[in-house]
C-alpha cells in the first residue's frame, strides 16, 4: 500500500511536470507571436484539461491514503471562539472539502470562460485566468494530512507551502491588474504583465521566511509576517473594488462587477480559511455566485463591442 502511494505521488508530480513544461513552451511562444484570442483560447483549454488531471491526481492520493490509512487529520488546535456548536467547531473534513472545492471550481470557471468568451477580446478574462491558478495551488495543502507530515520536516513539505504562498501572492496582483490594465491601451501589454505578476510573486513566496516548526491545521507551514501579508492582501483587494467602481463612473454605467468581486474575493479567503461547516458553505456560495455575476456582467459589457 505504501508503494502504491509513493507510486501515484510520483505520477502526480511527472504529470505536473510535463503540463508545466508544456506551458512554458507555449507561454513563451505567445510572447513572441502576441497574446491573441486563438492564443489565449488554447491557454485557457490547456488549463481546463490540467485543472481536471490535478483534481483526478489529488483525488486518487486522498482515496489511496485513506485506504491504506495513511491519511491523518490535525487534531490539535488553538481555535476558541464557537468550539461547542458542531457548524462553528474546527472540523478537519471541512479544510480538505475547501480544498476540492478550490479544484472543481477552477475546472467548471476554466470551462465556462472558455465557452461564454471564445470570440470575446477580454484583458479581464487573462488576469482571472491567473486568480484561478492561484487557486489551483491551494491543493498542495493536501499532501500533508495524505502523507502524515505533521511532525516530520523535509524540503517537500517546505516546497508545498511555498507553492501554495506563490499563489495566494498572484491571487491578489493578478486582481488588482484585472481592474487596473483592462483597456484597450492597456492590451499590447498583457504579455509583460504576466510576467512581471509571476516573476514578483515567484520571488516573494521564495524570500518570505517559514516557521517550517509549526505546520498550522489547515494543512500548511506558517510562514512569516503573517499579519502584514494578511493587511497587504485586504488593501489590494480596496485598490481592486474602488477600481471596478471608477471603471463603471468612467462609462457611465452601473454594473454588477464590483459586487460579483467583492463577493469571490470573500469566498476565497473564507475558504483559505475554512476551519468549520459555516466557512465552508459562506466561502463556496461566495465564491460561485461572485464568480457568476462578475463573468455574466463583463460577458454584458464586451458584448457592446
Amino acid at each position: 500500500r505504501r508503494r502504491a502511494l509513493l507510486l501515484c505521488l510520483f505520477y502526480i508530480f511527472l504529470i505536473f511536470g510535463r503540463f508545466f513544461y508544456l506551458f512554458t513552451i507555449i507561454y513563451f511562444k505567445s510572447m513572441i507571436l502576441q497574446m491573441t484570442i486563438k492564443t489565449r483560447n488554447r491557454l485557457i483549454i490547456f488549463f481546463s484539461i490540467f485543472s481536471l488531471i490535478l483534481l483526478l491526481g489529488i483525488s486518487s492520493l486522498f482515496v489511496i491514503s485513506l485506504i491504506s490509512n495513511k491519511f491523518v487529520p490535525a487534531t490539535e488546535h488553538t481555535y476558541t471562539l464557537f468550539q461547542n456548536f458542531f457548524l462553528t467547531k474546527f472540523n478537519f473534513l471541512t479544510v480538505v472539502i475547501s480544498i476540492f472545492v478550490f479544484l472543481m471550481y477552477v475546472f467548471v470557471s476554466f470551462l465556462y470562460i472558455n465557452f461564454e468568451f471564445e470570440k470575446t477580446q477580454s484583458t479581464e478574462i487573462i488576469y482571472f485566468s491567473l486568480f484561478l491558478i492561484g487557486c489551483l495551488t491551494e491543493s498542495f495543502r493536501l499532501f500533508i494530512p495524505c502523507l502524515n507530515l505533521w511532525n516530520s520536516y523535509s524540503q517537500f513539505i517546505v516546497l508545498c507551502s511555498r507553492v501554495t504562498l506563490f499563489g495566494r501572492i498572484l491571487v491578489p496582483f493578478s486582481l488588482v491588474f484585472m481592474s487596473i490594465c483592462n483597456t484597450v491601451e492597456y492590451r499590447q501589454d498583457v504579455e509583460r504583465n504576466i510576467l512581471i505578476l509571476f516573476i514578483s510573486a515567484a520571488i516573494i513566496s521564495t524570500l518570505l521566511p517559514l516557521n517550517s516548526n509549526n505546520i498550522v491545521p489547515l494543512s500548511y507551514v506558517e510562514y512569516g509576517y503573517g499579519k502584514f501579508f494578511t493587511i497587504v492582501w485586504v488593501l489590494l483587494a480596496f485598490v481592486t473594488f474602488v477600481s471596478l467602481i471608477r471603471n463603471d463612473k468612467i462609462s457611465n454605467s452601473k454594473t454588477k462587477m464590483p459586487l460579483g468581486y467583492v463577493l469571490f474575493a470573500s469566498g476565497y479567503m473564507l475558504l483559505n480559511h475554512t476551519m468549520n461547516y459555516v466557512l465552508l458553505a459562506l466561502g463556496t456560495i461566495s465564491i460561485v455566485l461572485g464568480t457568476l455575476i462578475y463573468l455574466k456582467e463583463l460577458h454584458k459589457q464586451y458584448l457592446w463591442y
